[in-house]
């Protein structure tokens, strides 16, 4: 669907860690640029300042204290990532113009189907498919937030949307406050209607998004949920946020749940990534799935390759397994130099 014809597309590879490439035919730019979309929530509670440190660098989407509805707040958030997104692709499309004039690549060009028939380099568009990988990162928790504001500001009122945004400034003061915004809502990974529904929300309005820089550049971009080890530095410049992180906390893993949000078992945790529209992200998708030992026993092996077959028949894109005990931990505590 993204332009690739079937037999290339067959014949794909992942570069390092999971984005795209069609070997010897494309120039994927790969981890081409990266957006905090959980920054973006938060410029969208508090009208394109940052909680941080009250730098205005997004626009102004309104005093979120006077929001009346979820729709509302997603509409506001929906506008600080157009915006940036924009901004994201100006700066690749400069760079792309920088690279083409100063960078060029004769020797891989003659080994890259495309650019002795077009003429033109590696660098310059010559590829026969030549497309940006764009990374969004933050998916899990701007789903978990969406959905602690819908229960507990608009459902059940116990919080206003000014104490809310009043609570995030300040970095959560009372941990009454911030315990009821993570564990009174629905978390993503749990295979729930309402906050999946919001995860696979956040994803679409994404891949839509490049579909539409992509015809107005006349350059593909192709998302690609993904965040390497970026959650870290992402959320140390992200500031507390309404599903019950606090400012600087890791934001989640690509597409996985929030570390420890997961708790009603590995099938749950398939059916919540299966809702992600998954086939929208050409440039690939990652999911880290903490799973036990004895799930590759000889015992359980069937039912392992059971629950792959079924991701992918339900749309699941790439998943990693990390597989761990509680002894092997322990041992790491006891002797970390041993464990490395």
């Amino acid at each position: 669907n993204a332009g690739v014809s079937l037999e290339d597309a067959r014949d794909y590879a992942a570069i390092g860690c999971v984005e795209i490439t069609i070997p010897g035919r494309a120039n994927p730019h790969a981890v081409s640029n990266r957006i905090n979309l959980l920054k973006c929530l938060e410029l969208a509670l508090n009208d394109g300042r940052s909680m941080i440190t009250g730098e205005k660098f997004g626009p102004h989407t309104g005093d979120a204290g006077k929001f009346t509805c979820l729709e509302e707040v997603f509409q506001a958030y929906e506008q600080q990532v157009i915006y940036f997104v924009d901004r994201m692709v100006e700066e690749n499309l400069r760079l792309q113009d920088v690279y083409t004039r100063t960078c060029p690549m004769p020797y891989k060009s003659l080994l890259t189907t495309g650019c002795l028939e077009s003429g033109r380099d590696f660098n310059d568009r010559g590829a026969r498919y030549d497309y940006h990988e764009s990374m969004p990162m933050g998916i899990a928790n701007v789903a978990d937030s969406l959905a602690a504001i819908e229960v507990l500001v608009f459902r059940e009122r116990r919080y206003t949307m000014r104490e809310l945004v009043e609570a995030l400034r300040a970095n959560f003061p009372g941990e009454v406050a911030r315990l009821e915004f993570l564990h009174r809502a629905p978390k993503y990974g749990n295979d729930n209607d309402l906050v999946d529904g919001l995860a696979a929300r956040v994803f679409r309005h994404y891949c839509d998004l490049m579909k539409v820089v992509s015809e107005r550049s006349g350059v593909l971009f192709f998302a690609q949920p993904f965040t390497f080890l970026w959650l870290v530095e992402a959320g140390e410049r992200t500031a507390a946020t309404p599903d019950g992180r606090r400012m600087g906390e890791n934001l989640a893993y690509s597409i996985s749940p929030m570390q420890g949000r997961d708790y009603r078992g590995l099938t749950a945790l398939i059916n919540s990534l299966a809702r992600l529209p998954q086939k929208m992200a050409p440039g690939s998708t990652s999911a880290i799935v903490e799973v036990e030992p004895g799930l590759f026993s000889e015992e359980s092996l069937g039912h392992l390759v059971t629950l792959v077959q079924t991701a992918v028949e339900k749309g699941v894109g790439q998943l990693q397994f990390n597989v761990v005990n509680e002894e092997t931990l322990r041992r790491a505590q006891a002797g970390p130099e041993k464990y490395r």
